[in-house]
């Protein structure tokens, strides 16, 4: 697939993320495409772990099943990063694909306040600009090709970075990315010390939500579970240190 040809399967992505969940004869109407043409762009999205077939439902006038199509998290993190999304997009996306990431999950509870909900909105597309899975369209064919090879690896590594990509977007989300990767608190947090900063806001109506201080309360574990290690293979490595033999 040559690169126009990606670009626009890429195109694909944003129209299915508002649908939520749509066969290949619907898709290939709103894009206004050959139903063929869009089969062939599924199968390379698929492939590429942007997409996958959630279910199959009967088509009463071909007397077949077709499959119903929706995006995966990495997908959807596709997505987030386009520039021309809107508010509504996002609220939108978040009813469709509230299964899919924790945020949009609790995303009634954290969009009530306005000044917060644009913070987060603005955090996502940050985050997603800058991780989203295919940054070029040589990334996606190369992968998409590769995967096509050996669909038990593909599995085993969209399992991994989609596990990945989750916890990443989720702190990312509530701006407490920057603190795992330091370690401390940015100074100028510290130093505003405003109860009514939207960042102080968002981190107290976080810990206040039972899922989100869950998730908060097991990143910390996973800190500490590293470091741990970290700590004990430093002392093994230490204990392995001998003097160098004079001749």
């Amino acid at each position: 697939m040559n690169t126009k040809r990606i670009e626009k399967t890429l195109e694909l992505l944003p129209i299915l993320a508002l649908k939520g969940h749509a066969h290949q004869n619907e898709l290939a109407k709103l894009a206004r495409l050959s139903s063929l043409t869009v089969l062939g762009q599924l199968r390379f999205l698929e492939n590429a772990g942007l997409v996958s077939a959630v279910r199959t439902e009967p088509n009463s006038k071909q007397q077949k099943e077709e499959q119903i199509w929706s995006l995966t998290f990495l997908g959807l993190l596709q997505v987030l990063s386009t520039d021309n999304l809107t508010e509504s997009d996002f609220d939108q996306m978040a009813k469709i694909y509230k299964e899919k990431w924790l945020i949009f999950h609790e995303w009634a509870y954290l969009s009530q306040d306005k000044e917060t909900k644009e913070f987060i909105i603005n955090n996502t597309r940050s985050y997603a600009d800058l991780k989203r899975p295919w940054n070029n369209l040589s990334n996606a064919k190369e992968f998409a090709t590769h995967t096509q090879k050996s669909k038990d690896a593909q599995n085993e590594f969209h399992r991994f970075i989609v596990q990945l990509k989750e916890a990443e977007a989720t702190l990312a989300a509530l701006m407490l990315e920057d603190i795992f990767t330091l370690g401390s608190i940015p100074s100028n947090i510290i130093e505003r010390r405003n109860e009514n900063d939207v960042l102080i806001k968002l981190w107290k109506r976080a810990i206040m939500n039972p899922s989100l201080l869950k998730f908060i309360k097991d990143q910390f574990e996973y800190e500490d579970n590293k470091h741990k290690a970290i700590k004990d293979f430093q002392n093994w490595l230490l204990e392995r240190k001998t003097p160098e033999k004079t001749p």
